[in-house]
């Protein structure tokens, strides 16, 4: 049998390898092959912006933590600025403007998380009113009977 004989002869049956053979050719298996690749096309997309999507949200957060570190750095240096002025000009502006001052400072300053400040400024502090108490207790006259020479007045 000749080539030409043996195509004719597989046309000739219904639904077998000939019918099999034709539908890789037909415009159905086309428009399935179409469909597939449009289906892989898509998903490739979404995939890829769902990555692209994260890195972006990534570098965002990490540009709005890097703007509230810079900030909070900013904030911790104005605290230590005016901790700097409050003690410079203590004498200057009296104990309870200055302990009020500091009251605040080391608020904000456990606020902003930095311990050092926070110590440093109760610390000033506890000095201002222990210097203070010290002068009202020397400048008071004794309270308790004793005169300036040590002895006891004699009551009648």
């Amino acid at each position: 049998m000749s080539a030409v004989h043996r195509v004719h002869s597989l046309q000739n049956l219904d639904g077998g390898i000939a019918g099999t053979v034709d539908f890789f050719y037909s415009p159905g298996f086309g428009g399935a092959c179409a469909l597939l690749a449009a289906v892989i096309a898509f998903i490739a997309a979404g995939l890829s912006t769902r990555q692209r999507r994260r890195a972006d949200e990534a570098a965002l957060a990490e540009a709005a933590r890097l703007r509230e570190e810079v900030r909070r750095s900013e904030e911790i240096q104005r605290c230590w600025d005016r901790y700097v002025w409050v003690v410079d000009h203590a004498n200057e502006i009296g104990v309870r403007l200055t302990a009020g001052l500091l009251s605040r400072i080391t608020d904000t300053a456990a606020a902003l998380g930095d311990r050092d400040l926070v110590e440093f400024s109760r610390q000033f502090t506890v000095e201002l009113f222990a210097a203070t108490t010290g002068e009202l207790l020397s400048t008071e006259p004794p309270a308790n009977g004793d005169n300036e020479s040590g002895s006891e007045v004699s009551r009648s």
